[in-house]
């Protein structure tokens, strides 16, 4: 999901290496909760399909659309920084 929504801000491709690089620039607060949100997540989907099926999809799909959110205002600082600020000489 990252890689696709930064080839459609920058139309071109990031490895998973730079991916990384640029989520440790982010914060390491959001790589680890991303990580964090991604055990909850799986956790819960997987307690939750075990009792109730729809509300693991709904748990899973939540989480990942609010990491969606925020890789977007990752790209749009990048996108801002790298072409709507002034060139400096």
């Amino acid at each position: 999901m990252c890689l696709n929504i930064w080839k459609i801000y920058f139309e071109e491709q990031l490895s998973e290496k730079d991916l990384k690089s640029i989520l440790k620039e982010a914060g390491l607060v959001t790589v680890a909760a991303t990580g964090v949100a991604y055990i909850f997540a799986n956790a819960a989907s997987a307690l939750a399909s075990d009792i109730f099926w729809g509300i693991g999809t709904v748990a899973t799909s939540t989480i990942n659309g609010i990491f969606a959110i925020l890789w977007i205002g990752v790209c749009e600082q990048f996108y801002k920084e790298r072409f709507l600020q002034p060139h400096r000489v």
